[in-house]
């Protein structure tokens, strides 16, 4: 809990030093950035493990600014390796990579003269996977995210990416099995003005 108090306070905290000159915030131009993370279905009821290391550079693409709203398309290619079972007690560890493109939606809150900004985002876009527990066929899939959080300026034209967030991989059924597989992740990166 003391955690989400100090996190809450970087709302009010003020930019002093860099508010006469935060591009980041109030620039024009597009970011780039990169997230590492991990994912695992720890929190969901279910006799199967997906375990994810993440790598993300991103894109975001400014469509909309106003006052402290800023509309963003985000495009993240992804390039993560996997170890996946059937039990979650005693399974048998099995490696696999996956890779794609996911697109969506970026919606910017920019509290004024504060060093941080909020973000969600919903994302979706194809993917292959080279192997899953045995209810869902490797090989094409979609992948879907949801997820917050905020960025942290550091300088001028850089902020720390801290973010959390639900996946959801099937393939539409288009192959059987398509009952999917679901995980919670954690992102750590940095966003930056070129």
């Amino acid at each position: 809990m003391k955690y989400v108090f100090l996190l809450s306070l970087l709302f009010f905290i003020p930019v002093n030093s860099l508010s006469g000159s935060n591009n980041f915030f109030n620039t024009e131009k597009h970011k780039l950035g990169i997230v590492v993370g991990y994912a695992n279905n720890m929190f969901f009821d279910v006799n199967y493990r997906y375990r994810i290391v993440m790598i993300q550079p991103q894109f975001y693409y400014s469509l909309f600014k106003k006052d402290f709203l800023e509309l963003e398309m985000l495009f993240q290619p992804q390039f993560n390796t996997t170890i996946f079972g059937e039990e979650k007690t005693n399974f048998s560890q099995n490696a696999g990579i996956e890779f794609g493109l996911n697109f969506g939606p970026l919606l910017r809150l920019k509290p004024k003269n504060s060093v941080v900004s909020y973000y969600a985002s919903i994302s979706v876009g194809p993917h292959y996977v080279s192997g899953a527990p045995s209810r869902q066929s490797s090989g094409f899939v979609f992948l879907g995210n949801a997820f917050g959080g905020i960025n942290v300026l550091l300088g001028e034209i850089l902020s720390l990416d801290l973010r959390a967030g639900y996946r959801h991989i099937s393939n539409a059924g288009i192959k059987e099995p398509n009952a999917g597989v679901e995980n919670v992740f954690f992102n750590i990166g940095f966003v930056f003005v070129p």
